[in-house]
């Protein structure tokens, strides 16, 4: 009995593989796309190298991984087992004593593989990946050589420490900018001051970007009480935008999607939320693994009309209660409540269903040995 169980495992298994498979790379597409996107919306005050946008869109589809597995492998069961009932080899599955909690056996290595490796991701490899792309987009942003102003904006940059407004802007055909009507503000700890100009460019003298204004006023202000403390008028001022800038990224606040897990432990009262959103990737895949081999029915009508939709809107309802309950921890509910109402009771169910199979068919294989 063991050699065609597992020809038969390995049958099913390629049959899930192959549909989730398929549906993972289109959701990786997609993902694909809508980076892109959210990039050239970047690109449009900060342009982007190709090398660049591939690296970002390439670490993007990795840390998306765990959810696209999840519902690709939710998806690909579902049309595996439809495909089995409509060419009849599932009612001969299930005539050899192949009920479905038999079937979540027969899937059952690669269900763990997909877990481990959301596992891994989530939990280890994604928050590099995460820091990683917002130190690269930080870069970016703070590479003023790569800015090209745009004309009535303002632009931020040192988190709020240098702004800079532009009235118009005049482009040659090299691509060089010369500024009509410019307007700085720099801010440190103790003052602000205030720069106005009729005119100005941007200049790279011995390694630096510096911004050359001609011709206007310079204001100093008192932090304490907006008082002006000096004026000066000038002919031509440079300002060092990569000394503005600075480099303070040893202050830089880490986000949650950047901690190790390990700092995450250290507090629940804290981090609970980020946790537990890196929990529910692996959790999940065991938890609609069973609700796909269990929703799905032998009615050829209803798979092609209506199991599909049942699976799309109790993944909808499933994954909206991930994001309430992660938002419940970050503002009041406890995290070991949330975790459990979301992921331990579904799966606790989910397994004494596959055990209740089980021990039903082991009663009825037991009353057939006696007779």
């Amino acid at each position: 009995m063991f050699f065609p169980r597992r020809i038969i495992a390995s049958f099913v298994g390629k049959e899930v593989i192959y549909f989730s498979t398929v549906i993972f790379f289109t959701l990786s597409f997609l993902v694909s796309i809508n980076q892109f996107y959210l990039i050239l919306k970047d690109s449009i005050f900060v342009p982007y190298l190709v090398s660049e946008i591939v690296k970002i869109i390439t670490l993007k589809i990795i840390i998306n991984s765990p959810i696209i597995i999840t519902v690709s492998f939710f998806a690909g069961i579902s049309m595996a087992i439809s495909k089995l009932y409509r060419q009849s080899e599932m009612f001969i599955l299930i005539g050899a004593g192949i009920g479905k909690a038999n079937f979540f056996k027969l899937i059952f290595l690669p269900v763990i593989i997909y877990f481990f490796i959301s596992s891994f991701l989530v939990f280890f490899l994604n928050p590099s990946l995460n820091k990683e792309i917002n130190d690269m987009k930080l870069q970016i942003q703070n590479d003023i050589e790569r800015i090209k102003f745009q004309s009535s904006k303002f632009h931020s940059y040192d988190r709020g420490k240098l702004n800079i407004y532009i009235e118009n802007i005049r482009q040659n055909n090299q691509g060089y900018q010369s500024y009509l009507g410019v307007f700085v503000v720099l801010k440190d700890k103790n003052d602000t001051v205030i720069v106005t100009s009729k005119t100005g460019s941007k200049k790279r003298i011995n390694g630096d970007i510096f911004l050359e204004l001609n011709e206007g006023k310079k204001y100093r202000l008192n932090s304490g009480n907006s008082y002006i403390s000096d004026i000066q008028e000038f002919s031509n001022i440079k300002i060092n935008l990569n000394k503005s800038l600075g480099n303070d990224k040893e202050s830089f606040i880490k986000k949650d999607n950047e901690l190790k897990t390990i700092d995450l432990l250290n507090d629940l009262s804290i981090y609970g939320s980020e946790l537990f959103w890196r929990m529910a990737m692996p959790l999940s895949l065991m938890v609609l693994s069973i609700i796909a081999i269990y929703v799905t029915k032998p009615s050829l009508r209803q798979i092609k009309k209506a199991n599909y939709l049942y699976l799309f809107l109790f993944m909808l309802v499933y994954f909206n209660l991930l994001i309430i309950v992660r938002n419940e921890i970050t503002t009041s509910a406890s995290f070991f409540i949330g975790s459990a109402l979301t992921f331990y009771i579904p799966l606790l169910i989910s397994f004494l269903v596959i055990w209740y199979n089980l021990h039903t068919q082991l009663k009825i294989k037991k009353s057939q040995a006696a007779l």
